[in-house]
């Protein structure tokens, strides 16, 4: 396996394994094992020259292959007594505990092999089966690994070693989980620095890693590891989402939203799409004047930063929008809302004052509301020709507005609609209208154009 390290890699590999045999697993002897079952190891040339020991290993390998093993494993026994530095003979002891699952006695025997002749093949391959045997994973992926150094072109040893890597990933990675839900945000970094060290390129790692690193504050480090994840699998869902939330401790609001948007673009989860409208929101809040920002709190609202709200929440709307009036005001130069309030007055959503100006701070009652509800629906409506119609035709009751008020006909539309609300049947057109009240009317047109 190369490149990246994907979790599902983990299942194809270790069933490829198993559909292979016992190419990732030590060899199970039968019940009586025979000649077949054992493998000589071969002798090199500097050894093969000592004849009395090169007999002694031959007339014991005899034995063996005539079907006394227990005969040829005492010979052999007697022949590393003899001398030591015989290593096939410690290996072919090696290759006995390692057939009867001895492991830890097998791999003894294979580092004593390994120890006078560190590059032999034989005890290379028979410690990576004794550590596998074992369970002893890192064991493992130090033999194999060295394996490999000696013969790159094994792809098989390679194929191993990677599921061995990954193994030791995945478990590293699940102990750091269980760390930082704890709280110990030391061993988890620690167990994901092992993961790393056994997959560098694993996607999963580098993302928990990141959100360790986030806990932690050190949010240059998560943004790293985060970008390292996304960049390695940009399909990586999660990796943007942990991306997202590391920019948006940083106060990076618009940067976090296109993160998410990513992250959302792959995989829509509910959570995921309004921690992208959050963010998206708090972007747009955050790059606008502070009278904007003020409407939340706002006791009472004036007609700026009614317009101001109608050109930010409603833009899109407002684009489609016709221009019904010039929108000639002499009184706006300057002011802070400028660039939404002629828009909704070319719109006719707001109505400049008989004499072309347009009171940028004068306070907005409900009735006033009602006025600029009425002008908007039909634009934030389009295409609902029978909704407005019934809305227009309804005719509601308020304890407080009769029929024949100037306001009643923008009230009961707006009512009607949806829109603005009367409580216990009154409309209280003086009333002035809050921040608060204002948000919540806006979002029903918004919601009413979607």
């Amino acid at each position: 396996m190369t490149g990246r390290f994907r979790a599902c890699a983990v299942g194809i590999l270790l069933a490829g394994l198993a559909a292979a045999g016992t190419s990732c697993a030590p060899r199970t002897p039968p019940v009586a094992p025979g000649a077949a079952a054992w493998r000589q190891p071969d002798v090199p040339a500097d050894l093969a020259s000592r004849a009395a020991d090169m007999a002694a290993y031959e007339h014991a390998w005899t034995r063996i292959r005539n079907g006394d093993a227990g005969g040829g494993e005492r010979e052999l026994t007697a022949l590393l007594k003899k001398s030591p530095a015989f290593y096939p003979a410690a290996t072919s002891l090696g290759e006995f505990r390692l057939q009867r699952q001895q492991y830890r006695e097998a791999a003894a025997l294979f580092a004593e092999a390994l120890a006078v002749n560190a590059t032999y093949r034989p005890a290379m391959a028979g410690l990576a089966d004794a550590r596998l045997g074992a369970r002893d994973d890192a064991g493992a992926v130090t033999a194999l690994q060295a394996l490999l150094d000696a013969d790159p072109a094994q792809t098989d040893v390679r194929a191993r070693l990677d599921v061995v890597r990954m193994r030791v990933s995945q478990a590293e990675l699940a102990h750091a989980e269980k760390a930082r839900a704890a709280g110990q945000l030391d061993a988890a970094e620690a167990a994901l620095r092992r993961a790393l060290e056994a997959t560098p390129e694993n996607v999963a790692v580098l993302r928990s890693l990141a959100v360790v690193y986030l806990a932690r504050g050190a949010l240059e480090d998560a943004e790293a590891r985060a970008r390292q994840a996304a960049a390695l699998d940009p399909e990586d869902a999660a990796a943007m989402a942990v991306l997202g939330d590391v920019l948006d401790a940083q106060g990076r609001d618009r940067e976090a939203a296109a993160a998410y948007a990513r992250a959302v673009a792959i995989d829509p989860r509910p959570e995921w799409v309004e921690r992208r409208e959050s963010l998206r929101a708090r972007a747009e809040a955050s790059a606008l004047p502070d009278n904007y920002r003020a409407i939340a709190g706002a006791a009472s609202v004036t007609r700026a930063q009614v317009a101001a709200i109608l050109g930010v929440r409603l833009a899109a709307v407002l684009d489609h929008a016709p221009a019904r009036v010039p929108g000639i005001v002499t009184d706006v130069g300057g002011d802070w809302a400028a660039a939404w309030i002629m828009p909704v007055v070319r719109a006719g959503w707001i109505a400049a004052r008989p004499n072309h100006t347009f009171a940028p701070g004068a306070p907005v009652r409900r009735a006033d509301l009602a006025r600029i509800v009425a002008a908007v629906l039909p634009d934030a409506a389009a295409g609902r020709a029978r909704d407005l119609a019934r809305w227009r035709a309804e005719r509601p009751v308020f304890a407080d507005v009769p029929r024949d008020h100037e306001v009643y006909g923008d009230a009961a539309f707006a009512v009607s609609a949806g829109i603005m609300t009367a409580e216990a049947n009154r409309f209280v057109p003086a009333g002035v209208v809050s921040g608060a009240e204002l948000i919540a009317t806006i979002a029903r047109l918004e919601a009413l154009a979607r």
